[in-house]
């Protein structure tokens, strides 16, 4: 598979799962991915099930939630606290004893702001097909399953491409195809890119290599309100054409709803907004 050229436009980093996050200008990335790329997520505790906006009917308010770090993280030293800033502009710190009150009176359930994944650390996710958000068909599912011990649902790296958005902007010109409802670590710009056909390859950006290991599916959070977007179904509807065969996920499995494509980190190392991508194999 030929990968093309093309330069980081962007660098998203979730310091909760599920919450909006920021954009820093570098980033450091090791086999676990962005450092402090979901390094928090809430924990459900009647159910001791971790909360995730795929399931938005009871996780969705989640989303309208922005988390980001008071300092920048640092490799080899302990991750700095996080703010947290709830829709109505009030603030409030990780190191505040008062953050799982608030976070529990804001989500209507008794939860706690966590750093380390419970044993065999699951989250629930709707399934439903047509009526998205319906809750029709809500499943429990693994998480970290190619990132062992995260709060990553599958895969350290997200990539998308800036094409990608312009190609399903183009089926549906009334929609808002923004990079944040995507929740990518890395937003590529260039010409004539198909990054889901790239699993299977490797490439390098900046210093950092990438092995790509399957095409990422999209799901119901694509559609979720968040800041300035509204909801929108259309945009999920807008990639249910899009088809990329799994390599890692379900081997040989044709996969719809195709937006973007997960990766692994081969080495580790700083990357930049302005840095080069260009492929190795």
């Amino acid at each position: 598979m030929t990968i093309g050229s093309g330069r980081v436009k962007a660098l998203w980093r979730h310091p909760v799962k599920s919450m909006q996050g920021e954009m820093p200008d570098t980033a450091w990335f090791d086999e676990k991915g962005m450092l402090g790329d979901r390094a928090y997520a809430v924990l459900d505790m009647m159910s001791g099930i971790v909360a995730s906006a795929k399931h938005p009917t009871k996780w969705g308010k989640l989303l309208t939630c922005r988390a980001t770090f008071v300092a920048e993280p640092e490799p080899g030293r302990p991750l700095p606290p996080i703010r947290i800033v709830f829709p109505d502009g009030t603030e409030i710190a990780s190191t505040n004893d008062a953050v799982d009150d608030m976070l529990s009176a804001y989500l209507g359930r008794e939860v706690r702001l966590i750093s380390k994944p419970p044993a065999a650390a699951e989250r629930e996710a709707d399934r439903t097909e047509g009526d998205l958000g319906s809750a029709k068909d809500v499943r429990q599912e693994a998480l970290g399953l190619a990132a062992p011990g995260t709060f990553l649902d599958f895969a350290p790296i997200h990539v998308l491409s800036t094409t990608t958005l312009e190609s399903l902007a183009a089926r549906t010109p009334d929609s808002r195809f923004d990079p944040r409802r995507f929740r990518p670590n890395i937003l590529i710009e260039g010409d004539g890119f198909a990054e889901h056909e790239w699993p299977g390859s490797s490439a390098a950006v900046g210093p950092l290599e990438m092995k790509f290991i399957d095409p990422t599916p999209r799901c119901v959070m694509t559609t979720l309100a968040q800041a300035d977007l509204p909801r929108d179904p259309a945009v999920f509807a807008a990639a249910a054409p899009v088809k990329a065969r799994s390599i890692t996920f379900a081997p040989g499995e044709m996969m719809s709803v195709i937006a973007g494509v997960h990766a692994c980190a081969v080495n580790e190392g700083v990357i930049a907004v302005g840095d080069r991508l260009y492929g190795l194999t």
